[in-house]
């Protein structure tokens, strides 16, 4: 059966709450030792996503454990789409592996288990920043959660060079706004000049007929 039809079985199984049917798809599929492609790459994602729904009742270490082993399969999606070979045309995958280390992330941004999670956080912020094309606020989000963990792990020079980073974004993005409005200003005075000058016409046009 082509990989991508087994692919999207193991992400409609798991879509729909079959969590057992994912994960026997998904356990076939990695014995028959795949290339790794884009549907290794979602195939590992669902496995991350699974395993944390398989945590779910799981409290304190053992938590934190299984959510890093969870993104640890993320991590080794991130790491093929992130090869030379792979980097232009996997740049999307880079993205889905942030959005749902994400939702795993955060229920965990608190004192004393941000610490965990800081290798993890740290290399998707690093891999998101290389794309051609990000979204910025999106990146700003994740300098934010791995200068959090990195505070929490005790590095403030890392959380500080993160921070930096989120800043310098935060200021290219208000002298975007600024941009804007003054564009749009010029834009509302020019019509303003175009209507005034069609009254003008109109008016003259009036006085020609009387």
């Amino acid at each position: 059966m082509h990989p991508e039809v087994v692919t999207l079985a193991a992400e409609a199984a798991f879509a729909t709450g079959n969590y057992p049917i994912a994960r026997s798809i998904i356990e076939e599929y990695l014995q028959t030792k795949p290339q790794h492609d884009q549907f290794f790459c979602r195939q590992k994602i669902t496995l991350g996503l699974l395993i944390d729904v398989e945590s779910e009742e799981t409290y304190g270490g053992e938590s934190i454990l299984q959510r890093k082993r969870a993104l640890n399969e993320l991590i080794v999606a991130l790491q093929v789409a992130i090869r030379p070979d792979n980097k232009a045309r996997y740049e999307f995958l880079v993205f889905n592996v942030s959005v749902e280390a994400w939702k795993i992330i955060r229920p965990f941004l608190r004192i004393g288990r941000a610490k965990y999670f800081v290798e993890e956080i740290t290399s998707i912020a690093t891999s998101l920043q290389d794309l051609t094309k990000v979204d910025a606020d999106w990146l700003t989000t994740f300098y934010g959660g791995a200068a959090f963990c990195l505070t929490d792990h005790g590095d403030g020079k890392g959380a500080s060079e993160m921070l930096d980073k989120a800043v310098v974004l935060a200021e290219v993005a208000v002298a975007d706004v600024v941009a804007l409005e003054e564009t749009n200003q010029e834009g509302i005075l020019r019509l303003s000049k175009e209507v005034e000058e069609f009254h003008r016409e109109i008016h003259v046009d009036e006085a020609k007929l009387d």
